[in-house]
């Protein structure tokens, strides 16, 4: 087994600044979009997942 050595171009600052990205802007937005998909009126435009009506 490899023993674990330090990460030389860890930056703390940077890492600090990454997660509180997520956390107060990225994880809000993802979790309104969530809940607008799980409303009771909410309808999915045409191209819903990549679907496509098909003409016969």
């Amino acid at each position: 087994a490899k023993i674990p050595s330090k990460d030389i171009n860890f930056d703390e600052a940077l890492s600090k600044s990454s997660h509180r990205e997520k956390v107060e802007i990225v994880m809000p937005r993802l979790e309104a979009e969530r809940l607008e998909y799980l409303s009771e009126n909410f309808e999915p435009n045409d191209t819903w997942w990549g679907s496509k009506v098909t003409i016969d």
